[in-house]
């Protein structure tokens, strides 16, 4: 049995039920399989390098808006980062981060067009599974940006300066 809790509700699971959600799970992202094939594409035939990925951005902000059910704020922090969110509030919260920069000189053979795909793929398929289960309050949210990792240490070491920093490290040092 797979057991768990949140928001209060206790979640336990047996073979059958574990191998519906997995059905589940399978049947959304083989559904969205030939969109993501042509966004992780879209974004890998266009290189853009970090702060300057405008079309990657736009690419994946108009894939959430259409998919459905998605709140998406298109510049979250950065102009070419975006939130989109799923979900009811007040409950358990899952994040997901991807990222779609290139590097100088070699493009996306740092796989980051491939890392979006997989973030939004995860995105969807937990959507998917999370909608079977409506008692269950978790809200999904995909956070972007390829500079997003370095904008929210930024924003988190601020917010915890008077604490020392990100993990208990001196502001201003990588942890």
């Amino acid at each position: 049995l797979i057991g768990g809790e949140a928001a209060g509700h206790r979640l336990t699971m047996g073979p059958e039920e574990l191998a519906a959600l997995k059905a589940v799970l399978s049947r959304a992202v083989e559904d969205a399989a030939a969109g993501l094939s042509a966004l992780s594409h879209q974004i890998w035939s266009q290189p853009e390098l970090a702060y300057q990925e405008s079309r990657a951005h736009d690419a994946l902000c108009n894939f959430f808006l259409t998919a459905g059910g998605w709140q998406v704020k298109p510049h979250y922090h950065l102009d070419t980062a975006f939130r989109a969110d799923w979900g009811p509030e007040g409950g358990l919260a899952v994040g997901v981060l991807c990222e779609y920069d290139a590097l100088p000189q070699i493009g996306h053979a740092c796989g980051h067009n491939l890392i979006a795909e997989v973030g939004v793929a995860s995105s969807l398929a937990l959507k998917a599974v999370l909608e079977t289960l409506p008692d269950l309050k978790v809200k999904v949210g995909l956070l972007t940006g390829a500079s997003f990792k370095l904008a929210v240490f930024g924003l988190v070491k601020a917010e915890r300066r008077t604490e020392g920093g990100v993990n208990g490290a001196a502001p201003g040092r990588k942890t």
